[in-house]
């Protein structure tokens, strides 16, 4: 029975990532695209991390206090761990839509919540090989090869274990916390934000921290000894202590088990509880009538802003605009003075600046999704006496009115700070208008040729989908290409008419998508 869920977990997890809406088997190409893919991530998130890792691990060498590499890795990949498990835990456990049905089947709570732990589990060991496999491989590489290689490898499963049960934990306080409040989405969003915020600031100034902490190892061997003895512990074991490594490993489990048994005793409870909400005074009001356009709108923005994971996971790109502005605004001089070295650096900011927008532009992915979100319920919108090219522009103007405005305010300010030209202000809003619906369109047009509808949890379409990834990181190349070319014509050229140039070829690209919608997206539609 254990076996059999398991098996149903991973297949949500996995299965119809890849599976044809005709066939409903995997296809081979998109699981080579999506190896092709994660290998690529993987690679250049390892170098990165690994980078600095060795950085650290030199300094290190230099003032004989190895244990900290080991405390500061373990701590950086639960960082990043916890970052991605949350509120996927929250969902998996205690929002999926098939609670009811598997609680009221003979099965033990106990054999659900394992089977709905484990791909998180393998998610977590993801996260945090994402960090912790750099450091290792740059450990063995600067000390050698040693059977601290093996402790090692365990630290890594232990650091996945122990942010699995803190995440599942944080999910379950979550998860009782929203069952008590109006405002669900608004509450998970401000949390989000200010661990997005947090997080972003921690790494926009990770030199400075690094350095601080770096010069003061000595005396903060001390502290840690008094006040945070796990992690000291943690980087005596990953450095070959194998005494530390047995206490490290003693203790993680033991805190592992207790949270899950915790979990486990009111899983029940805190699932019946998370259905519940406050209570809403409903008042008797007209209602103006609205064109049927504006109405499918008004829905998309309602299932929008109602689901913490759809806006938050799909919207990220529009709040990394945003802090990004800010950091650029507040450190105006500092950054005027590093273009200002050169003429040529200076004639190609607008370009720099606008290719930098269009990549944070490419992680917003509200219509990649749009159509798996509406589930088994499509029939109910596919017999509604509507249009089905106005469902699909709806969506489109969702996309575009989520991430567009913003990006355009950022990119007028930015110019009006750093004085643009007017053309290249002017140029750079509308492409990144023409931007936004092109990668709008992508997005809806690969989850209409596959989409997923019968989906459990939220987690599954938004998170989970590989026409989420595949946009995203055509969205990186096509931002990547423009920001290439923009400075290599900007050599020949004034930088106004290459954006000119660029902001033509993606209006023409939006025109295209939009008459294939018309011809044909609508008949898709109405075949799903």
């Amino acid at each position: 029975m254990l076996k059999t869920l398991i098996k149903k977990e991973f297949l949500g997890f996995f299965g119809r990532m890849f599976a044809s809406r005709r066939s409903k088997k995997n296809s081979k190409g998109s699981i080579v695209l999506f190896i092709i893919l994660f290998l690529y991530l993987f690679i250049v998130l390892g170098v990165s991390f690994g980078t600095l890792c060795y950085t650290v691990l030199q300094a290190l060498i230099e003032n004989g206090n190895l244990w900290f590499y080991g405390a500061f890795t373990a701590v950086l990949a639960s960082m990043f761990a916890l970052l991605g498990s949350v509120f996927t835990s929250m969902t998996q456990l205690y929002d999926a839509k098939d609670n009811d049905l598997l609680l009221s089947l003979p099965i033990p709570p106990s054999y659900i919540l394992l089977a709905r732990m484990i791909p998180l589990g393998v998610f977590n060991v993801i996260y945090a090989s994402l960090v912790l496999l750099p450091a290792i491989i740059v450990y063995a590489t600067v000390m050698g090869l040693s059977y601290a290689l093996l402790l090692q490898i365990v630290i890594l499963l232990l650091v996945s274990v122990i942010t699995l049960a803190i995440s599942c934990l944080i999910g379950r306080l979550l998860a009782g916390l929203l069952a008590k409040v109006k405002r669900k989405t608004l509450i998970t969003t401000i949390f989000s934000i200010v661990f997005l915020v947090a997080y972003m600031l921690l790494m926009f100034n990770i030199n400075a921290v690094l350095d601080s902490i770096l010069n003061n190892v000595i005396s903060l061997t001390a502290v840690f000894e008094k006040y945070l003895p796990t992690l000291y512990w943690t980087g005596l074991g990953f450095g070959g202590n194998g005494i530390w490594f047995l206490v490290t490993f003693v203790l993680n489990a033991v805190i592992s088990v207790g949270i899950f048994f915790i979990i486990s005793k009111t899983y029940i409870k805190t699932i019946n509880g998370s259905k519940g909400t406050a209570k809403k005074k409903y008042k008797n009001q007209i209602q103006k009538a609205k064109s049927p356009f504006v109405s499918l709108l008004y829905k998309e923005w309602k299932r929008f802003s109602g689901s913490a994971t759809y806006f938050m996971n799909c919207a990220i790109g529009v709040f990394m605009v945003i802090i990004a502005a800010v950091v650029m605004l507040i450190n105006t001089e500092n950054i005027k003075t590093v273009f200002k070295e050169s003429e040529i650096l200076s004639s190609i900011m607008p370009v720099v600046f606008l290719g930098c927008l269009l990549f944070l532009l490419s992680t917003v992915c509200v219509s990649a999704c749009s159509v798996s979100l509406e589930g088994k319920a499509l029939w109910i919108l596919k017999s509604l006496p509507i249009k089905a090219y106005d469902v699909l522009l709806a969506k489109i103007t969702l996309h575009l009115l989520v991430s567009a405005p913003v990006s355009v305010v950022v990119y007028a300010l930015l110019g009006i700070v750093y004085s643009f030209d007017f053309l290249s202000v002017l140029f750079g809003c509308i492409l990144i208008v023409a931007f936004v619906f092109v990668m709008g369109s992508f997005g809806l047009k690969r989850n209409l040729k596959n989409p997923d509808l019968e989906w459990t949890n939220e987690t599954q379409p938004v998170k989970q989908s590989i026409n989420v990834l595949i946009c995203m990181l055509l969205g990186a190349v096509f931002s990547t290409v423009f920001m290439t070319g923009g400075i290599f014509l900007s050599l020949i050229i004034p930088p106004y008419v290459a954006i000119i140039l660029f902001a033509l070829l993606f209006t023409l690209f939006a025109i295209l998508y939009n008459r294939w919608f018309k011809k044909h997206g609508a008949q898709k539609l109405m075949d799903l």
